[in-house]
């Protein structure tokens, strides 16, 4: 029995070593790129696109040992893409490179003045790839979200960071003591500044809200087409939504009392426009408490 138990152990230990010399010298002979939830006609970024990208940034695998490949430094450049969620490397001992890539799942997509931008539902922007076809919400107007059109990352994080430069500005403006003119203007232009900036964190926040709301409605998801967010003179968000049926625009105003401005913009789809006639209207007002107002 311990003669058994040791010849076993022998043939572990002389499969390791075949296993470590065969790792040692082994070369990549292919690398596959598998992009995770995507379909034909529904993705964010092509295999030919990320093929193109790693050999752009000097990542050449085939013919290289599989030893010196650093798989910690190509995943973390492809995650630098902001449609990247998540890039996972790895070789088989075959010699195949994988490279998994799961890409961000966005609610919406920002095409106001300047941007082109994607956004997830926990407020992640990036921009637009140029090869992407990913079908979700689209919001046009004059609407724009705290991040420049550039910005790839968490408009959380980017929210908080801006908050405490403002705070601790404000610190030293206190801690000089000099009440001079100077400083009392500075002061109140952080004010206002953090005042504008936290509007329009929030507004995002509602807009990434109610665009999933109308997406959990089966008849809304397929009624509205479009989304037209624009700011107002008092710097609120105000919403326009463009339905498939019919010829007229919604006017939806502020992001508040949704639910029930919702309700009544559908029993009046039920109950007014199938007798009224679709083509009627060029606007249906909601804006107003317990009123649907509509213009011809």
């Amino acid at each position: 029995m311990v003669l058994a138990w040791g010849a076993i152990l022998a043939y572990i230990l002389y499969a390791l070593t075949l296993t470590h010399r065969h790792k040692e010298n082994l070369c990549v002979e292919s690398v596959e790129i598998n992009i995770l939830d995507s379909t034909a006609t529904t993705y964010l970024v092509s295999r030919d696109f990320m093929e193109h990208q790693l050999k752009t940034k000097g990542f050449t695998l085939v013919g290289k040992r599989v030893k010196e490949v650093d798989f910690l430094s190509i995943a973390e450049s492809i995650e630098k893409n902001g449609f990247v969620e998540r890039a996972n490397v790895y070789a088989s001992l075959s010699g195949k490179v994988y490279i998994d890539i799961s890409q961000r799942k966005p609610v919406l997509r920002l095409r106001t003045n300047g941007y082109n931008s994607y956004v997830t539902d926990d407020g992640y922007i990036f921009r637009a790839p140029k090869e992407s076809a990913y079908y979700t919400a689209v919001v046009t107007g004059t609407f724009r979200p705290i991040a420049a059109p550039t910005f790839n990352g968490h408009t959380k994080r980017l929210y908080k960071e801006r908050v405490e430069r403002i705070h601790e500005r404000i610190e030293e403006i206190k801690e000089s003591h000099a009440d001079t003119y100077q400083n009392n203007r500075e002061y109140q232009r952080l004010l206002r500044q953090e005042k504008r900036i936290t509007r329009q964190h929030k507004d995002l926040g509602r807009l990434i809200d109610f665009v999933q709301h109308i997406a959990e409605d089966d008849f809304w998801r397929a009624e509205v087409v479009q989304y037209i967010a624009d700011t107002t003179s008092m710097g609120a968000l105000s919403l326009r939504l463009v339905p498939r049926s019919g010829n007229h625009i919604i006017i939806f105003g502020e992001l508040t009392d949704t639910e029930d401005k919702m309700q009544r913009l559908e029993k009046f789809y039920k109950d007014g426009l199938t007798q009224l006639g679709w083509e009627r209207f060029k606007t249906i007002d909601i804006r107003y408490d317990k009123q649907v107002i509509c213009r011809e």
